[in-house]
């Protein structure tokens, strides 16, 4: 039933302020419905909101809002009898990427199909909105890609700003190199997503280069001789082939 899909999976309740997002979840099934499979979980646990009945959520979901996605019965998230799902999807030793459990209702889980495709998103984050944007991310992407085609030329997208499931998601679609012009940015996403080909694209600084260098492949940009000497002399050191691309002025 979920195969080949991703699954948004939300913890809902009838009687929050949050509560008309029901109508974007199933807007989203139907707009989605090749792609993602959109699931809820009614609990009680968050101001004593959902305080119906299995049958009476149920029925409530199909006459305010239509639902036709799939409502389970209600859960625990709160308490110590956990609902088994919420539990493994707030234990990163468990699922590989979070240990935030649910603050509030209409908490929302973006499942891939791998662990650094999966993210999680608060209340305030409207579920069509967000997978809206996306999916108009990757039909851009996917654009740009037939426009380089004739030019053999290679994409590096720039992945500032970006979380991690972003980037590997732009993975899944044949994206391999991706650029960062923060050091720190790109030294804990190269260290989470290593198989991808990063590129350095900011201003360098010379103390920064010993630490860059185990994880970039080529350095854009560099306008020194001083700095391309620094970057020599480190990647002998630990001894790797670093591929740069000068920007050296000329007076």
């Amino acid at each position: 039933m979920y195969k080949g899909k991703k699954l948004l999976i939300v913890n809902t309740a009838s009687a929050c302020g949050f509560t008309g997002q029901y109508s974007e979840m199933q807007q989203l099934s139907e707009k989605f419905k090749d792609k993602v499979s959109v699931i809820a979980f009614p609990c009680n646990d968050f101001g004593k909101q959902e305080k119906g009945t299995n049958e009476e959520i149920q029925s409530f979901c199909s006459v305010n809002y239509g639902v036709t996605f799939k409502v389970f019965r209600k859960t625990n998230i709160k308490r110590t009898t956990m609902t088994d799902l919420f539990y493994w999807l707030s234990n990163s030793k468990l699922n590989g990427w979070n240990d935030q459990v649910p603050l509030w209702n209409f908490w929302k889980f973006l499942i891939g199909e791998n662990k650094l495709s999966n993210c999680g998103f608060g209340a305030i984050h409207r579920p069509l909105t967000n997978y809206q944007f996306k999916m108009i991310n990757l039909d851009n992407y996917h654009r740009i890609l037939s426009e380089l085609k004739p030019f053999n030329a290679q994409l590096v997208a720039v992945s500032k700003t970006k979380p991690v499931e972003d980037i590997s998601e732009l993975m899944e679609h044949g994206q391999k190199i991706f650029g960062e012009n923060y050091v720190q940015e790109l030294i804990e996403k190269a260290n989470v997503i290593p198989d991808a080909e990063w590129h350095f694209i900011g201003h360098l600084q010379s103390n920064k280069v010993k630490s860059i260098l185990p994880v970039t492949k080529l350095i854009h940009g560099v306008d020194s001789i001083k700095l391309l000497q620094e970057i020599n002399k480190q990647a002998e050191k630990q001894n790797l082939i670093i591929n740069c691309l000068l920007q050296i002025y000329i007076a």
